[in-house]
């Protein structure tokens, strides 16, 4: 028996070795990244050299703006619809189509939509729907007096992914905006972005690290400047999704193997939507879906094509600040990923796909899918190990101690990214908050996600589904402050 022991703990020993390493090598080429794109695209646009590019660019004949789409599927969103509708219909980037696809909610959000935005129905034959997507019915057109370039439909009731293929399937713009509809975009979101098209050909999608929502500032610009959440699990989450999507994503980018663009913030061309079919419905996780469904479009015709991350956030999301609702979507993330491991797994290690088959499927399934289940067996072989005497508290401290510094010293490595990007939260005041952070992170959040995520797992195993609820505590009124530009 103690040789078996034995075993595992070498087994564990050398998982864990493996699992820290690959994070600080990604870490270090995700922060030469980051450097390398900060080098070259310098600063964020002011909005002087907006109107000059727009005006330049309207003056030159030869020329035109490519039109962009904003499409946002809402479900229940009554608290932020009117909010984040605003920052989507104040983007400084004039060649704008906002569609709001309300999914058949229970909650008014098509009726707050209605009476804040002055929509009156309009025939089906104004627009033309897709061959190359489907979706469930659309009810009813609607259109804005207040803003021409706003567009809302009241559609029978089939899920996100649903939601957003409808509306992708009736818009006119040349690149599309996948965006949540609890979230705030800034003002200048698309200039940067179109900018990154024009200036990179072979970029047929971008995704951009998502800030946290709660708490923050919402101006005219949107959230100029994030603030740290009052809420202890919310405070958490700040660091987290930096971790996540500057360390975490930054360096994928870089050798054809990002497997996932964020689901509240992604851009694609059109055309590439359209041809892998739209959004898969019924997927809990229809963000990493779509993307390996495009780069099987991509590889299967060997495109010369990629989609770039870039570490600038544009986009800010409401999220959950309760043990109760951080579960909820924790359980629906981990069903999610595995639904799309299982759906993609002739992925792994499939030399047709490249990087994506060889190198970045494998390290997801071993490194992201894997790595909750083990750690959730590692704590319950300590404990048993604990009461039956068989553990050495020596190594038990040394473990404990070489895993929180492991943790803290990736937190600051996060840091330094956020800082080197220019800033998302400015104020000394926010960043030092973050930096107590650092230290009480890697204590027990980790554990506590990988235990969500590994009920996820088995409720999936005995046939849960559905993406359960998180409930929205909404914007302060007197934060809220975007302008109503009647146009």
């Amino acid at each position: 028996m103690d040789f078996l022991w034995d075993i595992i703990l070498k087994i564990g020993l050398i998982y864990a070795f493996l699992y820290t390493s690959s994070k600080f090598i990604f870490s270090f080429l995700s922060l030469a990244q980051i450097k390398k794109y900060t080098k070259k695209y310098d600063h964020i646009a002011s909005k002087e050299e907006i109107e000059e590019y727009v005006s330049k660019t309207r003056r030159d004949r030869r020329k035109i703006l490519p039109k962009v789409t904003i499409v946002s599927p809402a479900f229940n969103e009554g608290l932020l619809i009117k909010d984040t509708a605003l920052s989507f219909l104040s983007q400084s980037y004039p060649e704008t189509e906002v569609i709001i696809s309300s999914d058949s909610g229970t909650d008014g959000t098509l009726e707050i939509l209605i009476d804040e935005f002055d929509l009156y129905e309009v025939p089906s034959s104004e627009f033309t729907d897709s061959k190359k997507i489907t979706h469930k019915p659309i009810k009813r057109y609607y259109r804005s007096r207040k803003y021409d370039n706003f567009i809302v439909l009241d559609k029978v009731n089939g899920g996100k992914a649903d939601a957003q293929n409808a509306g992708i399937s009736i818009s006119s713009g040349i690149i599309t905006t996948i965006i949540d509809a609890d979230s705030i975009l800034e003002k200048n979101a698309l200039y940067h972005l179109v900018g990154l098209f024009e200036r990179e050909d072979d970029v047929i999608g971008i995704g951009t690290p998502i800030g946290i929502l709660n708490d923050s500032n919402v101006g005219d610009d949107g959230v100029e400047d994030g603030t740290i959440p009052k809420n202890f699990w919310a405070k958490i989450q700040v660091l987290e999704y930096l971790r996540s999507f500057l360390l975490g994503r930054m360096a994928f980018q870089r050798y054809r193997g990002l497997a996932m663009v964020s689901g509240a913030f992604g851009v694609y061309y059109k055309w590439v939507i359209e041809d892998v079919g739209g959004y898969s419905t019924g997927s809990l996780a229809e963000d990493m879906d779509i993307d390996c469904k495009v780069w099987r479009m991509v590889d299967n015709r060997k495109l010369n094509f990629r989609i770039r991350y870039i570490p600038e956030v544009f986009c800010w999301s409401e999220v959950p600040d309760d043990l109760k609702n951080l579960h909820s979507q924790r359980d629906r993330w981990s069903r999610g990923l595995t639904e799309t491991m299982w759906k993609n797994r002739d992925l792994f290690m499939n030399p047709k796909y490249g990087v994506l088959g060889l190198f970045a499927y494998p390290y997801y399934l071993l490194f992201e899918w894997l790595t909750p289940l083990i750690e959730v067996f590692g704590f319950i072989f300590i404990l048993i190990s604990i009461i039956n005497g068989s553990m050495d508290y020596h190594i038990l401290a040394y473990l404990f101690m070489l895993y929180w510094t492991s943790g803290i010293s990736l937190n600051a490595l996060t840091l330094y990214a956020e800082k080197i990007t220019g800033g998302h939260y400015k104020n000394i005041k926010s960043f030092n908050k973050l930096m107590i952070v650092v230290f009480i992170e890697p204590l027990f959040y980790h554990w506590v996600n990988s235990a969500f995520y590994v009920y996820g797992n088995l409720r999936l195993l005995f046939g849960v589904r559905g993406w359960g609820k998180m409930d929205r505590k909404g914007l302060s009124l007197d934060k809220s402050k975007l302008q109503q530009k009647e146009g």
